[in-house]
Protein backbone atom coordinates (compact mmCIF):
# COMPACT_ATOMS: atom_id res chain seq x y z
CA UNK A 1 0.00 0.00 0.00
CA UNK A 2 2.86 2.35 0.83
CA UNK A 3 4.39 1.69 -2.59
CA UNK A 4 1.05 2.54 -4.24
CA UNK A 5 0.85 5.91 -2.47
CA UNK A 6 4.47 6.69 -3.36
CA UNK A 7 3.81 5.89 -7.02
CA UNK A 8 0.59 7.93 -7.03
CA UNK A 9 2.20 10.96 -5.38
CA UNK A 10 5.19 10.77 -7.71
CA UNK A 11 2.87 10.61 -10.75
CA UNK A 12 0.83 13.61 -9.54
CA UNK A 13 3.94 15.72 -8.95
CA UNK A 14 5.30 14.66 -12.34
CA UNK A 15 2.06 15.62 -14.08
CA UNK A 16 1.91 19.03 -12.37
CA UNK A 17 5.51 19.84 -13.28
CA UNK A 18 5.03 18.75 -16.90
CA UNK A 19 1.78 20.65 -17.44
CA UNK A 20 3.04 23.78 -15.68
CA UNK A 21 6.38 23.83 -17.46
CA UNK A 22 4.98 23.15 -20.93
CA UNK A 23 2.04 25.52 -20.59
CA UNK A 24 3.20 28.56 -18.61
CA UNK A 25 5.63 30.35 -20.94
CA UNK A 26 8.30 29.96 -23.60
CA UNK A 27 11.16 30.16 -21.02
CA UNK A 28 9.62 27.44 -18.80
CA UNK A 29 9.00 25.28 -21.88
CA UNK A 30 12.61 25.63 -23.03
CA UNK A 31 13.93 25.04 -19.51
CA UNK A 32 11.84 21.91 -19.04
CA UNK A 33 12.80 20.45 -22.42
CA UNK A 34 16.46 21.19 -21.66
CA UNK A 35 16.24 19.42 -18.29
CA UNK A 36 14.51 16.43 -19.88
CA UNK A 37 17.20 16.33 -22.57
CA UNK A 38 20.06 16.45 -20.05
CA UNK A 39 18.64 13.86 -17.65
CA UNK A 40 17.53 11.44 -20.39
CA UNK A 41 20.94 11.65 -22.05
CA UNK A 42 22.64 10.97 -18.72
CA UNK A 43 20.39 7.96 -18.07
CA UNK A 44 20.93 6.66 -21.59
CA UNK A 45 24.73 6.86 -21.42
CA UNK A 46 24.67 5.39 -17.91
CA UNK A 47 22.70 2.43 -19.30
CA UNK A 48 25.21 2.01 -22.12
CA UNK A 49 28.00 1.98 -19.54
CA UNK A 50 26.42 -1.11 -17.95
CA UNK A 51 26.53 -3.23 -21.11
CA UNK A 52 29.17 -5.90 -20.28
CA UNK A 53 30.53 -6.30 -23.82
CA UNK A 54 30.97 -2.56 -24.40
CA UNK A 55 34.06 -0.79 -23.12
CA UNK A 56 32.21 2.38 -22.18
CA UNK A 57 33.81 4.66 -19.59
CA UNK A 58 32.70 7.48 -17.32
CA UNK A 59 34.56 9.87 -19.62
CA UNK A 60 32.30 8.76 -22.48
CA UNK A 61 29.19 9.43 -20.39
CA UNK A 62 30.34 12.99 -19.60
CA UNK A 63 31.32 13.62 -23.23
CA UNK A 64 28.03 12.27 -24.57
CA UNK A 65 25.89 14.34 -22.21
CA UNK A 66 27.97 17.46 -22.83
CA UNK A 67 27.68 17.26 -26.61
CA UNK A 68 23.95 16.52 -26.36
CA UNK A 69 23.42 19.55 -24.13
CA UNK A 70 25.50 21.69 -26.51
CA UNK A 71 23.23 20.57 -29.34
CA UNK A 72 20.19 21.58 -27.30
CA UNK A 73 21.60 25.00 -26.38
CA UNK A 74 22.52 25.70 -29.99
CA UNK A 75 18.95 25.01 -31.08
CA UNK A 76 17.54 27.32 -28.40
CA UNK A 77 20.00 30.10 -29.28
CA UNK A 78 19.14 29.95 -32.97
CA UNK A 79 15.44 29.98 -32.17
CA UNK A 80 15.63 32.97 -29.85
CA UNK A 81 18.10 35.15 -31.74
CA UNK A 82 17.19 34.27 -35.32
CA UNK A 83 14.00 32.43 -36.24
CA UNK A 84 12.42 29.00 -36.45
CA UNK A 85 13.76 28.63 -39.99
CA UNK A 86 17.34 29.17 -38.82
CA UNK A 87 16.79 26.84 -35.88
CA UNK A 88 15.45 24.10 -38.12
CA UNK A 89 18.34 24.37 -40.55
CA UNK A 90 20.88 24.78 -37.77
CA UNK A 91 19.70 21.59 -36.10
CA UNK A 92 20.53 19.43 -39.08
CA UNK A 93 23.73 21.27 -39.92
CA UNK A 94 25.00 21.01 -36.35
CA UNK A 95 24.23 17.30 -35.97
CA UNK A 96 26.97 16.02 -38.35
CA UNK A 97 29.46 18.43 -36.74
CA UNK A 98 28.66 17.11 -33.27
CA UNK A 99 28.89 13.53 -34.48
CA UNK A 100 32.39 14.24 -35.79
CA UNK A 101 33.34 15.52 -32.34
CA UNK A 102 32.83 12.01 -30.96
CA UNK A 103 35.39 10.69 -33.43
CA UNK A 104 37.82 13.47 -32.53
CA UNK A 105 37.55 12.69 -28.81
CA UNK A 106 38.23 9.03 -29.59
CA UNK A 107 41.54 9.90 -31.25
CA UNK A 108 42.98 11.33 -28.04
CA UNK A 109 42.15 8.47 -25.69
CA UNK A 110 45.40 6.91 -24.60
CA UNK A 111 44.04 3.83 -22.83
CA UNK A 112 42.14 2.26 -25.72
CA UNK A 113 40.82 2.79 -29.22
CA UNK A 114 37.35 1.50 -29.90
CA UNK A 115 34.69 2.87 -32.22
CA UNK A 116 31.83 1.08 -30.45
CA UNK A 117 31.45 3.89 -27.88
CA UNK A 118 31.28 6.37 -30.75
CA UNK A 119 28.47 4.39 -32.37
CA UNK A 120 26.46 4.28 -29.14
CA UNK A 121 27.15 7.96 -28.48
CA UNK A 122 25.88 8.95 -31.91
CA UNK A 123 22.84 6.75 -31.31
CA UNK A 124 22.17 8.73 -28.13
CA UNK A 125 22.09 11.98 -30.11
CA UNK A 126 19.70 10.54 -32.69
CA UNK A 127 17.56 8.77 -30.10
CA UNK A 128 17.17 11.57 -27.53
CA UNK A 129 18.73 14.95 -28.42
CA UNK A 130 17.40 15.23 -31.98
CA UNK A 131 13.73 14.42 -31.14
CA UNK A 132 13.73 16.86 -28.22
CA UNK A 133 15.17 19.56 -30.46
CA UNK A 134 12.39 18.84 -32.96
CA UNK A 135 9.94 19.25 -30.08
CA UNK A 136 11.33 22.75 -29.50
CA UNK A 137 10.90 23.56 -33.19
CA UNK A 138 7.26 22.43 -33.43
CA UNK A 139 6.37 23.51 -29.87
CA UNK A 140 7.28 27.17 -30.35
CA UNK A 141 5.83 29.52 -32.95
CA UNK A 142 8.34 31.99 -34.38
CA UNK A 143 8.14 34.48 -37.23
CA UNK A 144 10.44 33.98 -40.19
CA UNK A 145 12.59 36.96 -39.23
CA UNK A 146 12.48 36.50 -35.48
CA UNK A 147 10.18 38.58 -33.30
CA UNK A 148 8.08 37.36 -30.43
CA UNK A 149 7.90 33.66 -29.61
CA UNK A 150 4.75 31.88 -28.50
CA UNK A 151 3.89 28.34 -27.51
CA UNK A 152 2.07 25.95 -29.81
CA UNK A 153 0.06 24.42 -26.97
CA UNK A 154 -2.07 22.30 -29.31
CA UNK A 155 0.56 19.89 -30.50
CA UNK A 156 2.56 19.61 -27.27
CA UNK A 157 -0.40 18.90 -25.00
CA UNK A 158 -2.25 16.92 -27.63
CA UNK A 159 0.64 14.49 -27.97
CA UNK A 160 1.09 14.29 -24.17
CA UNK A 161 -2.61 13.51 -23.63
CA UNK A 162 -2.58 10.91 -26.40
CA UNK A 163 0.50 9.21 -24.96
CA UNK A 164 -1.07 9.05 -21.49
CA UNK A 165 -4.27 7.72 -23.10
CA UNK A 166 -2.36 5.05 -24.98
CA UNK A 167 -0.40 3.93 -21.91
CA UNK A 168 -3.46 3.83 -19.65
CA UNK A 169 -5.95 2.22 -22.03
CA UNK A 170 -3.44 -0.28 -23.40
CA UNK A 171 -2.77 -1.39 -19.82
CA UNK A 172 -6.47 -1.61 -18.90
CA UNK A 173 -7.50 -3.34 -22.13
CA UNK A 174 -4.58 -5.74 -21.93
CA UNK A 175 -5.27 -6.57 -18.28
CA UNK A 176 -8.95 -7.30 -18.93
CA UNK A 177 -8.86 -8.95 -22.34
CA UNK A 178 -5.25 -9.56 -23.31
CA UNK A 179 -3.86 -13.06 -23.55
CA UNK A 180 -1.45 -13.22 -26.46
CA UNK A 181 1.78 -11.35 -25.80
CA UNK A 182 3.09 -8.76 -28.22
CA UNK A 183 6.84 -9.27 -27.69
CA UNK A 184 7.16 -11.35 -24.53
CA UNK A 185 10.95 -11.66 -24.69
CA UNK A 186 11.28 -7.85 -24.47
CA UNK A 187 8.19 -6.73 -22.53
CA UNK A 188 6.20 -9.59 -20.94
CA UNK A 189 3.30 -7.34 -19.90
CA UNK A 190 2.38 -6.00 -23.33
CA UNK A 191 -0.35 -7.83 -25.22
CA UNK A 192 -1.68 -7.57 -28.77
CA UNK A 193 -5.17 -6.79 -27.45
CA UNK A 194 -3.82 -4.06 -25.20
CA UNK A 195 -1.92 -2.51 -28.09
CA UNK A 196 -5.02 -2.49 -30.30
CA UNK A 197 -7.05 -1.06 -27.42
CA UNK A 198 -4.53 1.76 -27.02
CA UNK A 199 -4.78 2.58 -30.74
CA UNK A 200 -8.61 2.65 -30.69
CA UNK A 201 -8.83 4.88 -27.61
CA UNK A 202 -6.09 7.18 -28.92
CA UNK A 203 -8.08 7.79 -32.10
CA UNK A 204 -11.25 8.40 -30.05
CA UNK A 205 -9.50 10.92 -27.81
CA UNK A 206 -7.93 12.60 -30.85
CA UNK A 207 -11.45 13.27 -32.16
CA UNK A 208 -12.33 14.95 -28.84
CA UNK A 209 -9.13 17.01 -28.95
CA UNK A 210 -9.88 18.23 -32.48
CA UNK A 211 -13.43 19.23 -31.54
CA UNK A 212 -12.99 20.92 -28.17
CA UNK A 213 -9.33 21.75 -27.56
CA UNK A 214 -7.67 22.46 -30.89
CA UNK A 215 -8.36 24.72 -33.86
CA UNK A 216 -4.91 24.66 -35.47
CA UNK A 217 -5.18 21.12 -36.84
CA UNK A 218 -8.10 19.38 -38.55
CA UNK A 219 -9.97 16.26 -37.44
CA UNK A 220 -8.04 14.24 -40.02
CA UNK A 221 -4.74 15.60 -38.68
CA UNK A 222 -5.58 14.65 -35.10
CA UNK A 223 -6.81 11.17 -36.03
CA UNK A 224 -3.55 10.60 -37.91
CA UNK A 225 -1.53 11.96 -34.98
CA UNK A 226 -3.52 9.72 -32.60
CA UNK A 227 -2.64 6.63 -34.65
CA UNK A 228 1.01 7.73 -34.90
CA UNK A 229 1.22 8.24 -31.13
CA UNK A 230 -0.34 4.86 -30.33
CA UNK A 231 1.80 2.87 -32.77
CA UNK A 232 5.17 4.56 -32.37
CA UNK A 233 4.66 5.27 -28.67
CA UNK A 234 4.34 1.52 -28.10
CA UNK A 235 7.39 0.86 -30.25
CA UNK A 236 9.35 3.50 -28.32
CA UNK A 237 8.51 1.80 -25.05
CA UNK A 238 9.65 -1.54 -26.48
CA UNK A 239 12.92 -0.05 -27.75
CA UNK A 240 13.74 1.33 -24.31
CA UNK A 241 12.82 -2.04 -22.74
CA UNK A 242 15.26 -3.71 -25.12
CA UNK A 243 17.93 -1.19 -24.14
CA UNK A 244 17.37 -1.90 -20.42
CA UNK A 245 17.45 -5.66 -20.98
CA UNK A 246 20.73 -5.30 -22.87
CA UNK A 247 22.15 -3.34 -19.94
CA UNK A 248 20.68 -5.79 -17.41
CA UNK A 249 18.69 -3.21 -15.42
CA UNK A 250 15.01 -2.75 -14.56
CA UNK A 251 14.80 1.05 -14.71
CA UNK A 252 16.80 3.74 -16.49
CA UNK A 253 17.21 5.68 -13.23
CA UNK A 254 15.71 6.52 -9.85
CA UNK A 255 14.70 10.15 -10.24
CA UNK A 256 10.97 9.31 -9.86
CA UNK A 257 10.14 7.19 -6.79
CA UNK A 258 8.17 4.13 -7.84
CA UNK A 259 8.46 4.93 -11.56
CA UNK A 260 12.16 4.71 -12.36
CA UNK A 261 14.03 7.24 -14.45
CA UNK A 262 12.99 10.12 -16.65
CA UNK A 263 13.82 8.10 -19.75
CA UNK A 264 11.30 5.49 -18.56
CA UNK A 265 8.64 8.20 -18.56
CA UNK A 266 9.60 9.85 -21.84
CA UNK A 267 10.59 6.82 -23.93
CA UNK A 268 7.30 6.93 -25.88
CA UNK A 269 7.22 10.72 -26.12
CA UNK A 270 10.77 10.96 -27.49
CA UNK A 271 10.10 8.21 -30.02
CA UNK A 272 6.83 9.75 -31.22
CA UNK A 273 8.03 13.33 -31.84
CA UNK A 274 10.01 12.69 -35.09
CA UNK A 275 7.08 10.83 -36.66
CA UNK A 276 4.60 13.55 -35.66
CA UNK A 277 7.04 16.12 -37.01
CA UNK A 278 7.31 14.19 -40.30
CA UNK A 279 3.53 14.06 -40.61
CA UNK A 280 3.19 17.80 -39.92
CA UNK A 281 5.82 18.53 -42.59
CA UNK A 282 3.98 16.35 -45.11
CA UNK A 283 0.71 18.24 -44.55
CA UNK A 284 2.48 21.62 -44.44
CA UNK A 285 1.80 22.44 -40.77
CA UNK A 286 5.13 22.11 -38.91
Amino acid sequence: MKTFYIRALSAIVFGIVMISGFWYSVPTFLLLVSIINCVCLFEYFSLIQKIPTLNYRTFDVVTGVSIGVLFNLLMISLLIFKSSLYAFGGTFIALPVLVLLFFIFQLFKKEYYNLQPVAFSVLGLLYIALPLNLLIFIGINSNLFGGSLSLNHDIVFGVLVLIWTNDTMAYITGSLLGKKKLLESISPNKTITGTLGGIVFCVIVSVIISKYFSHRYSLTDWMAIGAIVAIFGTLGDLVESLLKRTAGVKDSGKIMPGHGGLLDRFDSFIFVIPFVFLYLCLVGKP
